[in-house]
C-alpha cells in the first residue's frame, strides 16, 4: 500500500493506495494516524478513492484510527471508498460511526463545519 499525507484547510487528509491488509498498510496507517495527532491535528480523512482492497487488519486499523482521534476529541470521517470497501464499512458499522462522503470535497466540507 501506498500513503501519502497532505493538508487541506486544517484537515490531514490521508489517501490510501492499493491493498490495506495485514503486513502491508496496517502499520503505515497507524503511524500516520499516530504522528498527525502527535503534531497537533485533531481532523482527518481518510481518502479511499484508490484503495482497493481491505481485510481485517486493515478495518482494524481504520477503527484503530478512529478510536485514537476521538479520545482526543478530533473528527474524523472517509471518503471516496470502493463498492466492495463501502460494503465492508457498512457490515462493520463504521460508516455509520465515521461518516462517508462520497466525494473529497464533500468530506472536506463536512469537517469544517
Amino acid at each position: 500500500m501506498n500513503l501519502s499525507i497532505r493538508e487541506e484547510s486544517g484537515i490531514v487528509v490521508l489517501c490510501l493506495e492499493g491493498r490495506l491488509v495485514l503486513n502491508d498498510g496496517d502499520v503505515e496507517l497507524r503511524d500516520a494516524c499516530k504522528q498527525a495527532l502527535d503534531a497537533g491535528s485533531r481532523i482527518m480523512l481518510l481518502n479511499l478513492a484508490d484503495m482497493t482492497y481491505v481485510d481485517s487488519a486493515g478495518l482494524g486499523e481504520i477503527a484503530g484510527c478512529f478510536k485514537a482521534v476521538s479520545a482526543l476529541g478530533g473528527r474524523i470521517m472517509i471518503c471516496e471508498p470502493r463498492p466492495a470497501v463501502i460494503k465492508l464499512l457498512k457490515l462493520t458499522g463504521l460508516s455509520k460511526v465515521m461518516g462517508v462522503a462520497a466525494s473529497e470535497a464533500e468530506a472536506l466540507a463536512a469537517l469544517q463545519s
